[in-house]
């Protein structure tokens, strides 16, 4: 899949096939807590780092239904510039940078959960797919089969899958660096519950942990007074380092 994800940071990717102009436009679906806004949000961090010329502009469904719809009802049209506009102010150099990228077609749009937009959603969806239409590169994330896939017939569909216990063995092999170590993380983390190692962030969770905590006796210990460690993984996963204490 990331390799289809790719081509958001290539300019080269624009294509006229059919006469269409068409540059690369994503749909993630997946059930419940399965990464589906995970990877949205990963796209968004590799825009900011891939060094493409393309800026990321990342908005979510939860953010539209509590800000953007109290002051726009349903039918409004260019939620996106309108969304710039309330979060930067129309006057900000932030605002000016980011609709020049829009007009320029050097933005990747991310909308993330639209499932979650509430009254809005009807109108957002409108709107991504006019922000396909007119070229631009578009990313939208929900739940699976909550989006009309018939009206987003330019969008790469793609599904997030439960992670197989192959996969899931590659990573901590990966992350601890020796398969009896990746043995044994499995072995506790399927005694706290399976479902847990098939979601990809609560997966790299329970590595962080495992790695500077041992194998804790019971998911309540595991997450115990640990949202510091979970604020350190997220900034060594975005490849930044944390402060010193």
């Amino acid at each position: 899949a990331w390799a289809l994800l790719d081509k958001l940071f290539d300019p080269a990717s624009t294509t006229r096939p059919s006469g269409y102009l068409a540059s690369p436009c994503f749909l993630i679906e997946a059930f419940a807590a399965l990464g589906n806004s995970v990877t949205a949000r990963r796209v968004a961090v590799l825009a900011a780092h891939s060094q493409s010329g393309f800026l990321p502009i990342l908005i979510t469904g939860t953010e539209l239904q509590n800000s953007l719809a109290q002051q726009y009802p349903p039918g409004t049209v260019d939620i996106t510039e309108r969304y710039l506009a309330m979060v930067h102010g129309v006057n900000s150099a932030t605002y000016a940078m980011l609709m020049q990228a829009l007009y320029s077609r050097r933005a990747i749009v991310i909308y993330d959960s639209v499932d979650e937009a509430g009254p809005m959603i009807d109108t957002v969806v409108a709107h991504i797919v006019e922000l396909a239409n007119q070229n631009h590169r578009v990313v939208c994330s929900a739940r699976l089969g909550m989006l009309p896939k018939e009206t987003m017939w330019m969008f790469q569909q793609l599904e997030v899958c439960p992670l197989s216990q192959r996969t899931q063995l590659w990573e901590a092999e990966r992350r601890l660096g020796s398969t009896s170590k990746a043995s044994s993380f499995l072995e506790w983390a399927n005694r706290l519950g399976s479902d847990f190692t098939e979601d990809p962030r609560t997966l790299m969770m329970l590595l962080y942990i495992f790695q500077r905590r041992g194998p804790v006796p019971t998911i309540v210990h595991a997450f115990d007074g640990s949202l510091p460690t979970m604020v350190e993984m997220v900034l060594e996963r975005a490849g930044v380092q944390p402060l010193d204490r």
